[in-house]
């Protein structure tokens, strides 16, 4: 449905193609096409990690750039 509507899908997650998940321990690692990131968070659970992948998506839907949201 959004394909034929021209809404773009981001995809986020450890196999995601646009918001990819690489890395979580002390701190967040991820690639947000295709340039890597590192973030320090204070998250206690893999959910809550996937919360902020999503809040990306979110944000990057609203043309806020990464850089700005990291």
């Amino acid at each position: 449905v959004c394909k034929n509507r021209g809404i773009r899908v981001y995809s986020y997650g450890e196999n995601g193609q646009d918001i990819k998940l690489l890395q979580y321990r002390e701190f967040l690692e991820l690639q947000i096409f295709g340039k890597v990131y590192q973030v320090k968070f204070n998250l206690s659970g893999s959910f809550q990690v996937y919360n902020v992948l999503c809040a990306i998506g979110l944000a990057l839907a609203t043309n806020i750039t990464a850089n700005l949201i990291i």
